[in-house]
């Protein structure tokens, strides 16, 4: 179980540093270019993205109930940094757009 919890917090991890990465690239993007499929690819970005996270945290509500929040901080705080960012991603998709 010590070994799926690390591998889950590497997974989180990474896909919060590819939505901070996105978004970085979208406001570029945007200051760059006033092309309305900017916006839309944006948007169909982050549902992907929050469709990801829906089901990251499946594995991450079954190991909760087994292992309990003491044993398991660092992926609790990875997937909360990354339910956190889905949806500052998907909040800044819908306003922009």
């Amino acid at each position: 179980m010590e070994t799926f919890k690390n591998v889950m917090t590497v997974i989180n991890f990474i896909v919060s540093a590819l939505i901070v990465w996105i978004f970085f690239d979208f406001m570029i993007a945007l200051g760059t270019s006033n092309d309305g499929w900017v916006l839309f690819g944006f948007l169909l970005i982050s549902v992907i993205f929050s469709i990801g996270t829906v089901i990251l945290t499946i594995p991450f509500l079954i190991v909760l109930v087994k292992v309990k929040y003491a044993n398991m901080k660092l992926y609790f705080y990875a997937h909360m940094l990354l339910v956190a960012l889905t949806v500052s991603l998907v909040a800044t998709a819908f306003l922009v757009a």
